[in-house]
């Protein structure tokens, strides 16, 4: 299974692709930039993913009291 930013950074080379063979360069290099950045945001999501797991996961505390106490919403 894919995280989020995993299935965006695809997605934003799919259409980084597609632009591409209409040879519009600036659009591509908006795509490069913008994947490189998603690149960086995987790995913090992968260090949270593995915090979550590896914190001894209260199973009584529902997922999103969770989630919404993490990141301050």
């Amino acid at each position: 299974m894919k995280t989020a930013v995993e299935q965006l950074i695809e997605e934003m080379k799919d259409y980084s692709y597609k632009v591409s063979k209409e040879g519009n360069l600036d659009m591509v290099a908006a795509f490069d930039y913008a994947i490189g950045i998603a690149k960086k945001y995987k790995e913090k999501e992968k260090e949270q993913i593995k915090t979550a797991f590896e914190s001894g996961w209260n199973w009584n505390f529902s997922s999103e009291k969770y989630y919404n106490e993490t990141y301050n919403l």
